[in-house]
Order: C-alpha cells, then sequence, then structure tokens
C-alpha cells in the first residue's frame, strides 16, 4: 500500500537499572545520651535513620535523611534518652 497505510515505528530506550543493596549497620555505640552507627553507602541513594521507642507502635519516627557518597556514612541520634529504642534505616 503506498501513501494510505500506517507506518511501523521503532523506538529504541535504555535504561540501567541499578540495584539497591541493604546497609550492614556496624559499629554501634552509645555514650550517655548518644547512640551513633556506621554503614557502607551507595552514591546517590538516600537513607533514612528511623526510631521507634516500642515495636507495637504503627509508625516510625525519622531522625536524619542523607545522600550516600560510595563512603561509610555514620549517623547520630543525640536525644537517645529512652531506656529502649529502636532503629532502622530506610533505603529509596
Amino acid at each position: 500500500m503506498t501513501g494510505t497505510g500506517a507506518q511501523d515505528t521503532l523506538i529504541k530506550l535504555g535504561a540501567t537499572v541499578t540495584p539497591i543493596i541493604p546497609p550492614i549497620l556496624t559499629k554501634p555505640s552509645i555514650s550517655g545520651s548518644t547512640f551513633s552507627l556506621s554503614f557502607n553507602s551507595q552514591n546517590g541513594v538516600k537513607y533514612f535513620l528511623e526510631f521507634k521507642t516500642d515495636l507495637t507502635n504503627s509508625g516510625w519516627a525519622g531522625l536524619q535523611t542523607v545522600t550516600g557518597n560510595g563512603n561509610e556514612i555514620r549517623l547520630t541520634d543525640s536525644s537517645a534518652t529512652s531506656r529502649t529504642r529502636f532503629y532502622r534505616i530506610r533505603v529509596e
């Protein structure tokens, strides 16, 4: 068919997918009311330090947000005054 048929168009898309590796928490320490921990980061990945004082609570409270740079990152909670506090690192 000439002039009246639909033309097929091929569009090539490319994407790079980098998997996010869960951080391995190291060097936890507490001194007075300050708790800190370290982990190796990935470039461009956002890390959120969160806590709760009771695991039956539904939500986590945010403490700190950092963007990974490929090096070790140390996060600190300077208000760790409760007898019990649970922490997690959430990644995006």
